[in-house]
């Protein structure tokens, strides 16, 4: 009989994808035991560490947030000087400003003043490169006096009133006339011809911010300028005279 050569028995065990996928189910189970554990223990030290357990910390107080102070130094609400230095003001400094009065109608009594009222009137000359010059006018009102809040704002209310009721004298023909939001607290606007005759156009912006009322009047010299240019002007402004009377003011 032709002898039969002995094969050699294979060993048993898993092999294939068999083994591909015991390889990798372990691997991943001990994965997550590894990241279970971590996480674990990083709650256990964060309930250790901070005070009531797994209740959240307290909300943070919002940026911005603010109160008015309880008092002012005197010269703190100089808004000629805020229009010529602030930041904020680039498309009134881009027109190159020349002021033409004498820089001495601020006044401010100071803290002692129990009827304190803070005041001033300033003129520039701007120029354009499309309009040629114009004229800018900022006169502005605020009361810090020795009474309550409710009371000073009303009375600023009552003199925006006022004022807005006197516009009108200004102008011989009146074109556009807006009432603004979010520039100020009260904001109105009105545009046209001037009565004056010194004049091409005319523009006047009356704002109110808490107890303070402030009015910009802008008027070319040359030629007509649309109200739409100095509206752009206006409202670039108003926003920063407004935050200044909001936040200087005191309480």
């Amino acid at each position: 009989m032709p002898e039969r050569e002995n094969q050699p028995r294979q060993k048993a065990g898993v092999h294939g994808w068999r083994a591909f996928l015991l390889m990798f189910g372990c691997g991943t189970t001990a994965a997550l035991l590894v990241v279970g554990l971590f996480f674990g223990a990083v709650r256990m030290l964060g309930a250790a560490v901070l005070p009531g357990g797994d209740e959240p910390p307290a909300a943070a107080v919002p940026e911005g947030s603010w109160e008015p102070a309880p008092s002012m130094t005197p010269g703190a609400l100089d808004l000629c000087s805020t229009l010529e230095t602030s930041a904020q003001t680039g498309a009134f400094k881009t027109m190159f400003p020349k002021r033409l009065d004498d820089d001495g109608d601020y006044t401010d009594p100071g803290p002692s003043a129990s009827d304190r009222t803070i005041s001033d009137d300033c003129k520039w000359a701007l120029r354009s490169p499309e309009q040629g010059e114009w004229r800018f006018r900022l006169t502005y009102e605020a009361s810090a006096a020795d009474v309550s809040e409710s009371v000073r704002v009303s009375e600023a209310e009552a003199a925006f009133a006022k004022a807005r009721g006197e516009i009108d004298s200004k102008f011989s023909t009146v074109t556009e006339t807006e009432k603004m939001g979010r520039v100020a607290e009260q904001a109105y606007a009105q545009y046209g011809a001037s009565s004056s005759g010194d004049t091409e156009s005319l523009y006047i912006f009356l704002g109110r911010s808490r107890s303070g009322v402030f009015r910009m009047d802008i008027s070319s010299l040359s030629q007509e300028v649309s109200e739409a240019e100095f509206r752009e002007l206006a409202r670039s402004l108003a926003p920063v005279l407004s935050t200044r009377l909001e936040r200087i003011l005191p309480a």
